[in-house]
């Protein structure tokens, strides 16, 4: 009889394959291994960050900070009178997604949504996000955007997938 040995390395490697099960995005390339929950603050038709400029393709934005959060949030409702007050995120232990899907002429037909976040390899987190761009009723001008908040992660890249919604 003849007694196979398993390296430690390997054996290590179908540990952690059992308890941290690679789960694939069908949408995308990206593998990954944990689900973020993530609580929207705000998701509407017309963020006023950008609004008038036509070349304003729209933007992805991760903020870990008060001074941002400050300096976006009063770009994103600089044409509401009253200003409505700064939504409450504690940056010791929460950060902000900014989901924008810029200029748009379609008048409230289009939408932009954060769907899933997932912490990846190497501490990548990888954010998917819905695009529906389709003609409203209106010749208006809009911004769609969404705003998550989500825990603080110890994260090195962002990754944004957008994914075209159906129709």
């Amino acid at each position: 009889m003849r007694i196979v040995s398993i390296s430690p390395l390997l054996s290590l490697f179908f540990y952690l394959a059992l308890v941290f099960p690679v789960q694939s995005q069908e949408t995308s390339g990206f593998a990954w291994v944990e689900p973020v929950l993530f609580e929207t603050i705000e998701q509407g038709e017309v963020s006023h960050y950008r609004y008038g400029d036509s070349s304003f393709a729209g933007a992805d934005i991760l903020i870990k900070d008060r001074r941002t959060w400050m300096e976006f949030w009063a770009a994103h409702t600089s044409g509401i009178e009253p200003p409505p007050p700064l939504p409450y995120v504690d940056f010791l232990n929460e950060m902000v997604i900014v989901t924008l899907l810029g200029y748009q002429t379609t008048g409230g037909g289009s939408k932009i949504g954060v769907f899933r976040i997932g912490l990846g390899f190497n501490g990548k987190l990888l954010v998917f996000v819905e695009d529906r761009v389709r003609p409203g009723l209106l010749q208006v001008i809009t911004n769609p955007f969404h705003i998550v908040r989500l825990k603080k992660l110890p994260i090195r890249s962002v990754v944004f997938e957008h994914n075209k919604g159906k129709e």
